[in-house]
């Protein structure tokens, strides 16, 4: 894969990470270590996550035969358009099975079978398979789980050179679905890919697509891959290849862990043009917008870089996922980040839970956001993370230059524990590097660490709550309003001596609000900016969220909405 390099300059190692990770890249970030550590053998849900029973209940075996053949169980008609079945190799020779749609006369609305089974060394390619909005073609599991991959030895790089898992090119209107087996919650594992391979690729101007129920384990770079990279031919921001769209790109239920890249990395990180294309060095190459850009109820653990990045996304939805694990073997400073939101990207980004599960271990930003105009971020949790939430100095940038009346609205969000530098401190709860554009900072729940050499709790509390770098102004209170900022109804502690008191069982991961919690209808109505809803106590059980905010007298402060 082309080598990457950061979009935007960083002004200050206070910045956040700007650009995707590079596993060819000669800077190595101090904390880096291997996250090929953990091969993943239960084929359903992580043990410690209920398991979503109703989901396997409602699912029918996929037999794997033909429309033309009997099945003799049933007596019926197979259900299957066409099968593959790949071949398998050895660490010395990959097996590489192609499926080009046109050629196999796949037509709209047409299934296309991955027959169960484990095929070590293998990579499955398919091409030109296209349907439609109303009958898009589905490639699913027939007959048992589906495993492909270069069964990777976790000690070991003796890996097939360019294999990754699952690749499509030049398809549309297609779902990619691990719902084939009633035995397996996730039907599709890709069960490792070489290094810096992606498991999963959408590329070649590839557009409405789907992918659920797949679990991605040991990728050689990201868990799934989804843009088309310009050439040195598409020089005009406004015209990448003829004018082209990747739109409904979405994701959902699907358990990624263990890779050495992004686990999703969708759309390209270079907003303002790429200078590093092979041919035409420093000439500025543009990448293809994205259009309904939806990641949504995915778990992803001991991801090597960001865990979820969009790049020049608009109409964008990231909610109900769960990230525990994140940055741990960057391949260059800022590119650890748990969410970034890319340059050019905007949308709603809600209900997500971010956590560093080692405080001594360091990461960037829980939530990094380069993006652009009309963007919210919204009961979000983010735990340990060296600063809750980061707003980029290139946050707005676009082509014309035009913003708000609020570019960006940060509300209800739950940031616990900032570290910054693991045994040095410094952890802010909301650090922003922006005054040219108008920030809504409204409802957020910080409790902050102090580090060792704090001397002042007060002062600690104040300079790193809500604050902006490029300014040099803290904000805190109705009274203090930047140029463009507006602050309220936002409530700021001391993690370790309060707790007890706002959380449940904080110890253990509930961060949901005592009744007692002084955050409980303390904060102000932001109904009419369409925030209604709330994560529910359960968390991190994504299957029963979003329940109505407000269930006292007046909104809570952060993620939560406590019982009254």
């Amino acid at each position: 894969m082309d080598t990457r390099f950061l979009a935007f300059t960083i002004l200050s190692a206070l910045s956040a990470g700007i650009a995707g990770c590079n596993p060819k890249a000669s800077v190595t970030a101090k904390t880096a270590t291997s996250v090929k550590t953990v091969t993943t053998t239960d084929p359903s849900w992580p043990a410690d996550f209920p398991l979503p029973a109703e989901i396997l209940a409602a699912r029918t075996n996929v037999s794997c035969r033909l429309m033309t053949e009997t099945d003799p169980m049933t007596g019926q008609p197979g259900t299957c358009h066409r099968i593959i079945t790949p071949g398998t190799g050895s660490p010395a020779s990959l097996a590489m099975t192609k499926f080009i749609g046109t050629s196999q006369g796949v037509q709209p609305g047409h299934r296309i079978c991955l027959r169960g089974g484990d095929y070590p060394y293998s990579r499955l390619w398919i091409e030109a398979t296209v349907g439609t909005e109303a009958q898009p073609v589905e490639v699913i599991n027939c007959e048992g789980r589906f495993v492909i991959g270069n069964a990777v030895d976790a000690d070991s790089n003796g890996q097939v050179d360019n294999s990754r898992g699952i690749e499509f090119h030049g398809v549309s209107y297609l779902k990619l679905t691990g719902s084939g087996s009633k035995d397996h919650y996730y039907g599709i594992r890709i069960d490792g890919t070489s290094n810096g391979q992606s498991a999963v690729v959408f590329s070649d101007l590839s557009t409405d697509f789907e992918g659920e129920f797949i679990e991605v384990a040991q990728s050689g770079f990201a868990g799934f891959m989804a843009k088309t990279d310009g050439n040195c031919g598409d020089t005009d921001p406004n015209n990448f290849r003829g004018g082209f769209v990747q739109r409904n790109t979405v994701f959902h239920d699907n358990y990624i862990h263990d890779v050495e890249g992004e686990g999703f990395y969708i759309g390209n990180s270079f907003f303002q043009g790429r200078t590093s294309v092979s041919g035409c060095p420093g000439v500025p190459v543009f990448s293809h917008p994205l259009v309904g850009t939806k990641v949504y109820r995915n778990r992803l653990e001991r991801i090597g870089c960001e865990a979820i990045q969009v790049g020049y996304s608009s109409l964008t939805e990231v909610y109900d996922n769960y990230i525990r694990g994140f940055g741990r073997s960057p391949f260059a400073d800022y590119q650890n980040n748990g969410i970034q939101i890319g340059g050019g990207t905007s949308g709603r980004f809600f209900n997500n839970y971010v956590i560093n599960p080692d405080p001594s271990f360091e990461v960037s930003a829980g939530i990094t956001i380069i993006g652009y105009r009309d963007t919210w971020v919204y009961s979000n949790v983010v735990v340990n993370a060296g600063t809750g939430i980061y707003v980029n100095q290139a946050m707005g940038q676009g082509q014309d230059g035009q913003y708000g009346p609020y570019s960006l609205t940060l509300a209800n969000n739950t940031i616990v524990n900032p570290i910054g530098v693991p045994g040095v401190g410094g952890g802010k709860g909301i650090h922003t590097f922006n005054t040219a554009i108008p920030i809504r900072i409204l409802n957020n729940l910080i409790l902050l660490g102090v580090p060792e050499s704090s001397t002042s709790l007060s002062n600690h509390l104040l300079v790193n709550t809500i604050y902006d770098h490029k300014s040099g102004f803290t904000f805190w209170g109705s009274g203090l309003q930047g140029p463009n900022h507006t602050v309220s109804g936002n409530l700021r502690g001391h993690y370790a001596a309060e707790k007890s008191a706002y959380f449940v069982d904080p110890d253990q991961e509930n961060f949901s609000l005592l009744a007692s919690s002084a955050a409980v209808d303390a904060g102000i109505d932001v109904s009419s900016h369409g925030l209604s809803t709330s994560i529910k106590p359960d968390h991190p059980n994504f299957r029963t969220l979003n329940r109505p905010r407000i269930r006292g007298t007046a909104i809570d402060v952060g993620a939560y909405e406590a019982d009254p």
